[in-house]
């Protein structure tokens, strides 16, 4: 970089709470990759301990459910856990954007007990409606609503 060049700033990472959300914010003007943290947390087990014993968990009862089979969903669930590890190891911006809902609350617990250790600076993005019947335009000035999820709000 040369002298009174900005640095790039790294493009941010979306998180959110589904496919019908995932694909509104991929419509938009924000940029960045976007991840929907696909998981119904309010039915079927959500036992404490280790992270793998969790994954493997929600992996067998969304199997059951009829989902998919219990190999791919852990496998995806492992994907997503490592991509959302990846961006915050890499110092990338990560959004989160979550409903007022139990769905949604559960997820946002669920990826802050994930970011958590790595104390990282989190954007969570305010929002009463449901992210899925907005459309993107909407979504692009949302910005001034965000607040930082900070380290001492997670313990």
């Amino acid at each position: 970089m040369r002298a009174g060049e900005a640095a790039a700033r790294p493009s941010p990472l979306h998180v959110t709470n589904g496919d019908s959300a995932a694909n509104t914010l991929r419509q938009t003007a924000l940029g960045g990759a976007v991840l929907p943290w696909q998981d119904v947390l309010h039915e079927g087990p959500v036992p404490a301990g280790p992270r793998h014993e969790l994954l493997q968990a929600r992996a067998a009862f969304l199997s059951a459910c009829g989902w998919g089979s219990r190999r791919s969903l852990l496998a995806s669930l492992e994907e997503r856990d490592r991509q959302l590890t990846r961006a915050l190891g890499d110092g990338q911006p990560v959004v989160l954007w979550f409903e007022h809902d139990l769905y949604d609350q559960l997820q946002l617990v669920d990826v802050l007990a994930l970011a958590a250790p790595a104390a990282p600076e989190l954007i969570v993005v305010g929002w009463a409606a449901v992210l899925g019947h907005v459309a993107g335009g909407q979504l692009h000035g949302r910005g001034p609503a965000r607040s930082c999820a900070r380290p001492a709000g997670m313990r």
